[in-house]
């Protein structure tokens, strides 16, 4: 999640660090991992049908950027 938020920050001409915060405090603590947390990745079953992306990273970041500033107002 990092790496994407400080591609989007440098995408807009932003300085932008993410820092990652591995413990909760106390009085956040339930908020941490669950018994039905799951993290997934579609890099096998990309691979296996050969999915290439249409459009380049920065093209997404650009596109998303100006979805950003139009809903604005």
């Amino acid at each position: 999640m990092g790496a994407r938020v400080e591609a989007l920050a440098a995408r807009a001409g932003l300085a932008f660090v993410w820092d990652e915060v591995t413990a909760l405090p106390d009085a956040l603590a339930y908020l941490g991992p669950m018994a039905h947390d799951v993290v997934v990745s579609s890099d096998a079953i990309r691979r296996e049908l050969g999915y290439a992306e249409v459009r380049s990273v920065e093209e997404a970041l650009d596109d998303h950027l100006a979805g950003l500033r139009a809903s604005r107002g």
